[in-house]
């Protein structure tokens, strides 16, 4: 077992949701900056599991959030995400795709004529680009700043799951931001959205928290799964 760890290999199934509380600080590092290397490269021997035993994929499947306080909303990820699935729901309907090509049509002739083009040798896009057309309009999610972080980490959760943007999000040091009451309601949030949640701390737990599943791996590589007592 120490050698697998060593090797940065967790085969354990991790169940929506878990803990993994790791005693030494060294490991810990490890594991994370393993996490972060395997989302860029594939050859890195970092392994985990979801619920179902199917394998995760770090570069697809797996969302690290190192700090809810840094996390952007409107990430590159995030926004070509959002462009994926507003571009399939208008490709998937002809009338839809009918009507936006009869709009962007118009603009464009619009355009020309107001701008009075016709006269200079410009360049103008034509094609129908759905993608291209939502990046113009600015589309973005609309965050609220204002919010506090705990609503924020909620948020984080519900975008994530309805963009379908992982099958398992990972928070480092979760339980450094919020008390045990707010760590069960994002582990609810979890819950409610189906989608895995992994939290990864550094040091001994200190309580099994509701609806937690928690893997302790001690200073001498012992792993100990615990769980709450009724």
């Amino acid at each position: 077992l120490k050698t697998l760890i060593m090797n940065r290999i967790i085969g354990q199934v991790l169940a929506c949701p878990s803990s993994l509380c790791i005693e030494d600080n060294h490991l810990f590092s490890n594991v994370i900056s393993s996490i972060m290397k395997a989302q860029q490269d594939k050859s890195e021997p970092f392994y985990l599991f979801d619920g179902d035993e199917k394998e995760l994929s770090p570069a697809k499947d797996i969302k690290v959030i190192l700090s809810p306080f840094d996390f952007d909303f409107n990430s590159k990820d995030i926004q070509n995400k959002i462009f994926s699935i507003c571009e399939l729901n208008i490709n998937s309907d002809t009338e839809k795709q009918h009507i936006m090509e009869q709009y962007y049509s118009t603009f464009i002739k619009s355009f020309v004529e107001c701008a009075d083009l016709y006269e200079n040798n410009f360049d103008i896009e034509l094609e129908f680009d759905i993608k291209k057309i939502l990046k113009f309009l600015g589309v973005k999610i609309n965050y609220d700043n204002s919010c506090s972080l705990f609503e924020k980490t909620l948020q984080i959760i519900e975008i994530i799951a309805q963009l379908k943007l992982s099958r398992l999000i990972v928070f480092v040091n979760l339980k450094l931001y919020f008390n045990n009451e707010e760590v069960e309601q994002i582990y609810k949030t979890a819950i409610y959205n189906q989608i895995n949640l992994l939290t990864i701390e550094q040091g001994k737990p200190n309580e099994i928290l509701k609806y937690e599943k928690s893997i302790y791996i001690d200073k001498d590589y012992y792993w100990e799964e615990l769980s709450l007592k009724n």
